[in-house]
């Protein structure tokens, strides 16, 4: 019985590979693209007819968060409909869950309305269309969702499925690097809307890979950083892993604000440790690897110590100086409309032509982006779901501070960039921090705890 369990997929895995082989051959001819793509869907299935290994995350899950992640690379009509199906997937699985085990009930619901708000101002009148409301939708409101996603996870499946959640981003940096560094006529064949004057820092080519642009690339690393900082000593070997693929990567996609968010989701880390201990190691640990890291990426490219001195250097800056307008721009069209803001993409990167006449501007700043977009309102939907997702973990343990760091990843790169646009990285984001969030009667419990310790701790002192 055993040998007849495994005949069928053995021969099914062996004929795959021999369709895989002639059909990255055959397309390759054309477009090595869809050979990248015919072989990804054949390996695909492949995995899907073995047997499932004890303890894994749902293999449709994992599927679905596969053709998220490289929906970058797909056709822009049928990766919208990848991502609208995964913002569905995330509201409906999170309400399929038992009322008393509904996690993060609060950042769910917060993450919702902010959904409903950005969908209702596609219909502000300084919107020209509903496209581009519905792309400018996308680009804001669409990787909060991720939330949704990450509390409908059962408890019992939340580490296998964040793993499993790190090592698809992982493998997305990790073919990005790979095209990049030996194959950048396939990494310059995939469509994005980036010009290239984004892809180039001082006449050297940023690491795109699969993703849109080097932002996301950047994002995609500081994730992989942030996750191997907090989850070294629970998961050493995908840890060491993801801190080295991540380290390369922030090197090659030469985003400056990416190296600011990494030193704060360092001294984030290190802030909401769950112990003193634990604090100081992950510092000496950070501390090493940055030394160790900026030594030999000096020493391969020494181009790189022009562009860490650019950072302290921002007064000098010709690309920060070039958007100082934009800012004086964007605060002022806050202040013209402060309550409700100019509409969904109204601060949407490449859609300026879209608005012809309208009110637009590239924010090159997430709070910016929101506040233009959709006024105090939306300012004050977004820091109250900041409040409530880090009230939403219990305090003095690692989901907390994964959840904190990334938030500072997010949101330290949002300085300069408008990260929540950086999908599919930031919905990912979201589910990560998801699956850290607690039901409202764990929280509570988890907070008199924690007040119970901090008293007998007053007292025994």
């Amino acid at each position: 019985m055993l040998i007849a369990r495994w005949v069928l997929p053995v021969v099914a895995a062996a004929a795959l590979l021999i369709v895989a082989v002639v059909t990255v051959l055959y397309l390759g001819q054309t477009d090595p693209t869809l050979g990248i793509m015919g072989l990804g869907a054949i390996l695909v299935i492949l995995w899907l007819i073995l047997p499932a290994r004890a303890g894994a995350a749902p293999r449709l899950l994992t599927l679905l968060i596969l053709a998220f992640a490289f929906s970058s690379v797909l056709p822009s009509s049928i990766s919208a409909i990848v991502q609208l199906i995964t913002l569905a997937v995330g509201y409906l699985l999170w309400l399929t869950q038992p009322a008393s085990t509904r996690r993060g009930v609060g950042a769910v619901a917060l993450s919702f309305t902010i959904v409903l708000v950005w969908v209702a101002l596609i219909l502000h009148p300084n919107v020209p269309s509903l496209e581009v409301g519905i792309l400018g939708f996308r680009k804001s409101a669409l990787a909060v969702a991720g939330v949704a996603l990450g509390a409908g996870i059962p408890v019992h499946m939340v580490p296998a499925v964040e793993r499993m959640i790190v090592k698809v981003v992982l493998l997305a940096v990790s073919v990005s690097v790979v095209l990049h560094l030996l194959f950048p006529g396939l990494e310059q064949s995939v469509s994005r809307q980036a010009d290239q004057y984004t892809a180039l820092y001082e006449g050297q080519t940023r690491l795109q890979g699969v993703f849109a642009g080097p932002f996301h690339v950047a994002l995609a690393a500081l994730i992989l950083l942030g996750w191997g900082l907090v989850r070294f000593t629970t998961s050493r070997a995908l840890a060491f892993t993801a801190i080295a693929v991540g380290g390369v990567a922030l090197a090659l996609a030469l985003v400056r604000t990416a190296f600011v968010a990494l030193a704060l989701v360092a001294l984030v880390a290190a802030l909401v440790a769950p112990s003193l201990g634990k604090a100081l190691r992950r510092t000496i640990m950070v501390l090493s690897l940055g030394v160790i890291a900026v030594t030999i990426w000096v020493t391969v490219n020494p181009g790189a110590s022009e562009i860490l001195g650019s950072i302290l250097n921002v007064s000098e800056d010709t690309r920060y100086q070039g958007r100082l307008p934009g800012y004086s721009r964007g605060i002022g069209y806050f202040l013209d409309s402060p309550i409700i803001g100019w509409g969904s993409g109204a601060a949407g990167d490449a859609l300026g032509d879209s608005f012809g006449t309208g009110i637009h501007i590239t924010s090159h700043n997430v709070a910016l982006k929101i506040a233009v977009e959709a006024g105090l309102i939306g300012i004050g939907l977004w820091v109250a779901l900041i409040v409530v997702i880090v009230r939403s973990t219990a305090s003095r343990t690692a989901g907390r501070t994964l959840a904190a760091t990334m938030l500072a990843a997010l949101f330290g790169l949002g300085l300069t960039v408008a990260s929540t646009e950086t999908l599919p990285i930031s919905y990912l984001v979201f589910v990560i921090i998801g699956l850290q969030l607690q039901t409202p009667a764990a929280t509570l419990s988890s907070e008199r705890q924690d007040l119970r310790s901090r008293r007998t701790y007053t007292v025994s002192s």
